[in-house]
């Protein structure tokens, strides 16, 4: 999915942004995959920030593209001349948290090591952005897993590697032993 779709799909498509929605599609790198995007209002603030919930306050906000894909959460701004981009690795992602006032605007805050974003959302639109969130950790989890896993098994099969080489095991047991490791 691109991102011009995904925005399109989570109904904050803004004809008049077309400048920060191929400002993120460039920040896309070639393995990733877009889960979810929106066009909204967001400050890139230090950790410490409070979350407030005033949101006519547009003081620090920019105007741009919110992206989560399977590998990071970015955020890409380009109006005019003026382009910025800030980006969390999703095992950066710290803390996420938000707040709903009574008319239903709310706001989402998802902190980093350095920095948050936070984001003015609708309702709606902030149950959607919580799952995609948590759906992304989930397969960053999943593949940080298979990863050391893999390892293991990695390192594994180079230590019987080297006690063939050795001599201290038969080339069967190697063989037994690599398709134990690699269930096959």
């Amino acid at each position: 999915m691109t991102i011009k779709d995904a925005i399109k799909k989570s109904g904050t498509y803004n004809v008049l942004a077309p400048g920060s929605t191929k400002e993120a599609e460039r920040q896309l790198h070639d393995n990733e995959t877009v889960l979810f995007a929106i066009n909204s209002n967001i400050s890139v603030l230090p950790v410490n920030a409070s979350l407030e919930i005033d949101m006519f306050k547009i003081k620090d906000k920019l105007n741009g593209v919110f992206v989560i894909t399977d590998k990071r959460i970015f955020f890409s701004s380009s109006i005019l001349y003026n382009r910025q981009t800030k980006e969390i690795n999703l095992c950066d992602i710290t803390s996420i948290d938000d707040k709903t006032n009574v008319l239903g605007m709310s706001k989402i805050r998802i902190s980093g090591l350095t920095e948050m974003f936070v984001i003015d959302v609708n309702k709606k639109t902030l149950q959607a952005l919580k799952d995609s969130l948590q759906h992304a950790q989930n397969l960053s989890s999943e593949n940080s897993v298979t990863k050391k896993v893999n390892a293991g098994y990695i390192d594994e099969i180079e230590r019987l590697a080297k006690l063939l080489e050795n001599s201290i095991i038969t080339q069967e047991e190697f063989e037994a032993k690599k398709k134990q490791l690699l269930e096959l």
